[in-house]
């Protein structure tokens, strides 16, 4: 894998020869310099894809491509993540990149939320995020589950009861459309300022890097082309603005279902690391 440089937030196009490419965030931090992990939730035809290969198996990636979080920005801020079910792997990769700058920040607060147990993402570091002092770390979870020691609720009822300070804070969130709705919602109640919020905005700006990469298609293929027609499953950023040019080229596969047993070797910087989510079944 070429070493290059990358900034929290953005993404990778993953391609699988035959079924397609789709967009996903780097959630590892840029200062991990020997692999790319990617979170994958098992969804769709790609995802599907990308779930049946086998280590050593070969991805085409196109990386780093998209804007990123402002965290320049948020210096001298506290800063309070919020995270909802798979919605975690970019706010991993922004929050540890803070961690690793904590100097710059005041205090960092974390409220990551999912359905059950069984759907949270990085269940082998959320243990660690709770016992680290530089990090103030709540779980919840939907309904009640047996054996579950943390809190129960939805994502935007736990915030109203963490009552967060507002002053010189930044709110960071990501998740599905209507976590983030609600979540918003439970903010400006605490009288959170709108410049403080911070969002993905998945859908909207899906919307917006799609006809970002179909205007680049266009002008290479011609007038009408359009990226679907090759099995794509979405393209470009989850942020906005237009996706930066990333590098391409094969990598092989080292999967992930828990905690790496071994996260270097002496060819680790040709694998990209991914880490197996798959979609619950509905009951």
């Amino acid at each position: 894998l070429p070493i290059f440089t990358y900034e929290p937030g953005q993404v990778g196009q993953l391609s699988v020869f035959g079924a397609g490419e789709s967009t996903f965030v780097i959630n590892s931090p840029p200062s991990q310099k020997n692999y790319l992990q990617f979170s994958v939730m098992q969804a769709g035809e790609v995802t599907s894809a990308i779930h049946r290969l086998s280590p050593g198996d070969k991805v085409g990636v196109r990386a780093p491509l998209g804007n990123h979080f402002p965290y320049a920005d948020w210096k001298g801020k506290d800063i309070f993540f919020v995270g909802g079910g798979i919605g975690m792997a970019p706010i991993r990769t922004i929050m540890l990149h803070v961690l690793e700058h904590k100097a710059d920040y005041g205090k960092v607060s974390l409220l990551y939320g999912a359905r059950t147990p069984r759907d949270m993402a990085f269940s082998y570091e959320t243990e660690d995020w709770l016992r680290r002092d530089d990090l103030d770390c709540t779980l919840c979870i939907d309904a009640p589950f047996d054996g579950w020691p943390h809190k129960v609720g939805l994502i935007p009822n736990v915030l109203l009861e963490l009552n967060p300070d507002p002053k010189n804070c930044v709110a960071v969130l990501c998740g599905p459309p209507i976590m983030i709705k609600f979540t918003v919602q439970a903010l400006q109640k605490l009288n959170f300022a709108p410049e403080n919020i911070v969002t993905t905005l998945e859908t909207d700006i899906q919307d917006v890097a799609d006809k970002a990469l179909r205007r680049q298609m266009e002008e290479q293929f011609g007038e009408g082309f359009d990226p679907r027609n090759f099995g794509g499953q979405g393209f470009g950023s989850p942020f906005a603005g237009e996706p930066r040019k990333g590098r391409e080229g094969e990598v092989k596969v080292r999967k992930t279902s828990g905690a790496p047993e071994k996260r270097v070797s002496k060819d680790v910087g040709d694998y990209v690391e991914f880490e197996e989510t798959k979609e619950p079944k509905q009951e």
